[in-house]
């Protein structure tokens, strides 16, 4: 069975507050889903993998330098 928190339960797990959470949500950076019905006010659920994915590091990108072209011969005229 799937586990899913609320934004007040999601903020207790991650030691921050519910406007926290919500900016997270909205940024794109929590993974959440609206259950809300219609015009309503949203109301986000959480799910305890999405939660474990925000929580592990990702792996730091390592810049690549790019290949030097080869220099163009110019043509005297």
């Amino acid at each position: 069975m799937i586990t899913t928190y609320n934004t007040f339960e999601t903020a207790k797990i991650l030691q921050c507050s519910r406007d926290q959470v919500r900016a997270l949500i909205l940024s794109g950076r929590l993974k959440a889903t609206n259950i809300s019905l219609g015009s309503q006010r949203a109301r986000w659920v959480v799910k305890q993998q999405d939660i474990e994915a925000f929580l592990t590091p990702e792996p730091p990108i390592i810049p690549t330098r790019r290949k030097k072209k080869p220099r163009r011969k110019q043509w005297i005229t």
